[in-house]
This record gives structure tokens, sequence and C-alpha cells, in this order.
């Protein structure tokens, strides 16, 4: 049995009724399951910013709580490093003037060493002195004296050895000079010779 063009129509129109009504319905349980969790995500997201507000509120109040006892601890802290450093400072010093005392002691110790040593180098500079122009004196004295000995025994050696020299000189130039007077008398006769008897 076929069914007529108005059946399907209405068989059509009947299914899509009953599907918009079925479509309807579970829309609308839809919208309000999704009503209904919105409301309750929105309770939870009240709850949890009231609760993110106390504990930021807690959070800021012991934030400010540790600031205090922060601030309280470094006003502490900077009086005792204070006191320490200001009672290092007072040793310090003391210590320092201590020291200085004690160079100063030592440096008038030690200019007084060095005024007694110069004092002594002086004086012994002064003997020294003293000592070696005695020794000079004395050793120029006997240079001298030696001088005058050995000058003397070498003139008195001069002497000595001159006077036979001077002897002999004195009898070589008289046989020079009878040699010379020889050779003269000679060089005249040739000279007379020659005049008598010119070369031809």
């Amino acid at each position: 049995m076929s069914l007529s063009e108005d059946d399907k129509q209405w068989i059509a129109s009947l299914i899509a009724s009953q599907l918009e009504t079925r479509l309807t319905a579970q829309s609308a349980g839809i919208d309000d399951r999704l009503t209904a969790q919105s409301a309750e995500l929105h309770a939870q997201m009240a709850q949890m910013d009231d609760r993110l507000t106390a504990q930021s509120a807690k959070l800021h109040a012991q934030m400010v709580q540790m600031d205090d006892r922060l601030t309280a601890q470094s006003a502490g802290l900077r009086a005792y490093v204070d006191d320490r450093l200001t009672a290092q400072s007072a040793e310090l010093l003391a210590q320092i003037a201590r020291i200085d005392d004690r160079l100063t002691a030592q440096s008038a110790e030690l200019h007084a060493q060095i005024a007694r040593m110069d004092d002594r180098l002086t004086a012994q500079s002064v003997e020294f002195r003293a000592d070696m122009d005695d020794r000079l004196t004395a050793q120029s004295a006997e240079i001298r004296a030696q001088a005058e000995r050995v000058e003397t025994k070498i003139l008195t050696a001069f002497h000595r050895w001159a006077s036979p020299v001077e002897t002999r000189l004195r009898s070589h130039t008289a046989s020079i000079q009878a040699i010379d007077a020889d050779l003269m008398a000679l060089t005249e006769r040739v000279k007379r010779i020659e005049d008598r008897f010119p070369a031809q």
C-alpha cells in the first residue's frame, strides 16, 4: 500500500513537530542546567573571591607585621652595630694613641742614641785626625832625614866618580889640543908645498 503525497507531508510535519518539541524540551533542560551551573559557578567564584579577599587581607596584615618586625629588628641591628662600631673605634683610637706614644718615645730614644753616636764619632774623628797628623809629621820628618842621607850619599858617590873622570877629561883635552896643533902645522906645510908646486 503506497502513501499519498498528503500522507507523506502529514507524517513529515508530525515528525518535525515531535522533533521540535523534543528539541525545545531538551534545549529548555540544557538552558536550565546551564543556568543552574552558571549560578553555582558564580556562587563558587564569589566564595573563592571572598576567600581570596580574606587571604589577601590576612597576608597583607602578616606583611605589615613582618615589615614592623623587620623595621624594629633593623633599628635594633643598626643601634647594635653603631654601638659596636663606636666601641671598636674608641678602642682603635686608644690603641693608635698608645702606639703613637710608643713611637714618640722610641723616636726620642733613637734620636738620643744617634746624638751619642754622633758625639762618639766626632770625638773619634778628632782623635784619629790628631793621631794621623802626628804620624804623618813623624813620617815626614823621617822621610826628609832619609832623603837628606840619600842625597848626601849620592853627592859623595858622584864626587868620587867625577874626580877621576875630570882628570881623564883634562888629560884627553890636552892631548886633543896637541893633536889639533900638529894637524894645523901639517895643514900649513901641505899648503906651502902646494903653493910652490901648483898643479899642471
